[in-house]
């Protein structure tokens, strides 16, 4: 694992201008830095060594240094592409999955991404055909962020802070501009949707996508789409048995590696699937946690460490801000950070179920979407009258009667819209229009609407959807900050793309009954719940100050955006009670990323 930068550009660097950017990224790799330039390109990393500890540096090259890599992340599948590379005639000096970049490069050129299973962003600098080369994993586990300069050059990191470092040494006049839209989106979703930044001109790398610059032209390039059809037509049984030897796999390939693995036992059925392949394997090293309230008691075994969790928001909340370059408004990134601080006095790396939803399916609400798609032709204002009446009982959306309206709502809605009735629970479109100060800019449904493919089915929809967006834009990414902040790496098994490419190939209504994977592991008694976060119990207490202090006060940097009147009121607590501490929360994170920018 490593914090990346690299670029191409007419503007000479200077020596501090690395040191800025590679600071800014230290917590990512705190084992090693490494910087190669030729002229005026040059990549480099700041790595976190997981991999061959002492020959492992990066950047690596090939046999006669004209090829460089640097790469964050784990090729998972290192060992079974080696031996191909050397009948080609490539000598292997490491055991460095970053070597590997080098001669793959040289066989395939960029399609060699099409070889490669793992998580991943790397850059590659080719000093024979003078070409600058960066690629993301399919999934967008790793990130990867990019912007020109005015003179038509490159500038790319792992952070926008790192990225921001570079682009003030290279164009100190460069401002920076916060993009509208992308505060526009945030209140509706909780994050800023990849591949837009918050800043006008930055951009993520977009997932599964590649770009080479040759010194004028800058181009990119997608190498993998998720389909979501044909359908396999597949009994339970057989769903369920190609399942397991998916995962199988994929944990075989994940225990890979030179450093301590852990894994946080929970009751999650995903979470207790990747616990119970994992503990089938002898790896020297492998430890597991339960993490508990660190205020009561708890029982361990032999087998399990207990980790004490601790939790001070207001401390968290902070650490959030610095460390996650856009405002992310879940507040479970407020336990991550704080448990992966705890981890990484044990480990190096740590294995999560994270993702499996998204990619799975088998939630209440993917029921519900399978049981309206006959109705989905039908025109929605039939069902308008049955909506009003149900807002009128003013109950929470994630209470049975706000499923019960979000059912009825979800009839006859065009895609993107029906992606956000099941997505989202904070401001809605009306809200915004209420809340914004300004004119209303283009509503997050017609974004969505962009990059959500035709013809899918009510299920198949909602998890391209969340695939597109919040799995991308917020828990791989919430998962990437929290383990780097520590320097610690996460593995994720379920994002593995053959068992990905597999889930999307199922029948609806396998993926909409309960988790598949919950047919195939049973949870432990005794495993315990994921450590509650009372978002509630927050907002009126230790988060309480802090908001009055910086939303509450007449300057606050979001009152340029929102109204003052519903703003108040949500303070007071007159308005928007079932969702008021969701929607505190949102506006809070805001506020003080936006002080943190400005500062």
């Amino acid at each position: 694992m490593s914090g990346l930068i690299g670029g191409w550009s007419s503007s000479s660097l200077s020596p501090a201008t690395f040191d800025a950017a590679f600071a800014a990224l230290a917590h990512r790799g705190p084992d090693s830095v490494g910087l190669h330039r030729d002229q005026r390109a040059f990549i480099g990393a700041q790595r976190l060594s997981i991999v061959d500890h002492e020959r492992g540096h990066q950047p690596l090259f090939n046999e006669d240094g004209t090829v460089a890599a640097v790469l964050d992340g784990e090729i998972y599948n290192t060992r079974e592409l080696i031996p191909d590379l050397k009948r080609a005639g490539h000598r292997i000096a490491t055991s460095s999955d970053t070597e590997l970049l080098v001669h793959l490069w040289e066989e395939h050129g960029p399609e060699m991404c099409e070889h490669l299973r793992g998580m991943f962003a790397f850059m590659i600098w080719d000093a024979r055909q003078r070409k600058l080369f960066a690629a993301r994993d399919r999934l967008g586990q790793k990130p990867l962020f990019i912007t020109r300069t005015r003179d038509g050059g490159v500038l790319l990191a792992s952070e926008l802070d790192g990225l921001r470092a570079l682009a003030r040494g290279a164009e100190p006049s460069h401002g920076w501009s916060l993009r509208h839209e992308a505060l526009y989106d945030y209140l509706s979703l909780g994050f800023i949707p990849q591949p837009e930044t918050i800043y006008h001109g930055v951009h993520a790398v977009p997932a599964a996508s590649w770009v080479c610059y040759d010194g004028q032209r800058c181009r990119e390039e997608r190498y993998w789409d998720l389909a979501f059809k044909p359908k396999l037509r597949v009994t339970r049984a057989d769903a369920l048995e190609q399942l397991r030897e998916l995962l199988v796999d994929s944990v075989r390939l994940r225990m890979r590696g030179d450093s301590p693995l852990g894994m946080v036992l929970s009751s999650e059925p995903h979470v207790a699937a990747v616990a119970q392949e994992a503990s089938r394997y002898t790896r020297p090293g492998l430890q597991t946690f339960r993490v508990v309230d660190g205020e009561l008691g708890a029982e361990g075994s032999p087998e399990d460490t207990i980790l004490r969790l601790k939790l001070n928001p207001r401390r968290e909340i902070m650490t959030l801000v610095e460390r996650y370059g856009q405002p992310y408004a879940d507040p479970v990134a407020l336990r991550s950070l704080a448990v992966a601080r705890l981890l990484r006095d044990h480990v190096r790396a740590v294995l999560t179920g994270l993702g499996g939803d998204a990619v799975m399916g088998g939630r209440g609400f993917d029921r519900a979407l399978l049981a309206t798609e006959p109705l989905r032709w039908l025109p929605g204002e039939l069902f308008q009258p049955a909506s009003r009446l149900l807002g009128r009982r003013r109950r929470g959306r994630r209470t049975r009667l706000g499923q019960l309206r979000r059912l009825v709502d979800s009839v006859g809605r065009r895609p993107e819209e029906l992606y956000m009735t099941w997505a989202s629970v904070l401001f809605t479109e009306e809200d915004k229009r209420a809340w914004w100060r300004a004119e209303p800019l283009r509503a997050t449904e017609d974004w969505l609407r962009t990059i959500l493919p035709l013809g899918l089915g009510n299920l198949d929809t909602q998890l391209c959807g969340e695939q597109r967006t919040s799995l991308v834009s917020g828990v791989l990414m919430n998962l990437d900050v929290a383990t780097m902040q520590a320097g610690i790496e996460g593995r994720a098994p379920l994002m593995d793309h053959p068992l990905v490419e597999f889930a999307a190939s199922l029948p609806d209504e396998l993926r909409a009954q309960r988790p598949l994977l919950a047919d195939l592991y049973s949870v432990p008694g005794g495993w315990p719940a994921p450590p509650s976060v009372s978002l509630d119990g927050w907002m009126r207490g230790s988060l309480r100050p802090l908001l009055l202090d910086t939303v509450g006060q007449s300057n606050a940097e979001v009152r340029q955006w929102l109204r003052d009147e519903p703003l108040d009121a949500l303070i007071d607590g007159s308005i928007m009670r079932k969702r008021r501490a969701r929607l505190l929360y949102t506006i809070l994170v805001l506020e003080l990323w936006l002080r943190h920018h400005r500062a």
